[in-house]
């Protein structure tokens, strides 16, 4: 089966309780990036929280904010 795209929350995932982000994991999600698999990244922060995220991630497609209120490019 083929991945048609990867969704991924932050809190706990890509971010520890202290704010602290994972790198492992963001080099492996710019990694999936590059070979055109999509990455989402979904979550319960703000609008602002999460496009600060997906810039230092440096994904370039849509993400989910305000527990699904919100969904941006």
């Amino acid at each position: 089966m083929r991945v048609r795209a990867l969704v991924v929350d932050v809190d706990g995932t890509l971010i520890d309780e202290r704010d602290v982000f994972n790198l492992d994991a963001v080099k492996l999600l710019r990694e999936v990036d590059n070979r055109y698999i999509p990455v989402i990244i979904a979550s319960g922060r703000s609008s602002h929280d999460i496009k600060t995220i997906v810039q230092f991630i440096g994904v370039k497609t849509p993400a989910i904010a305000e527990n699904g209120g919100v969904v941006f490019e």
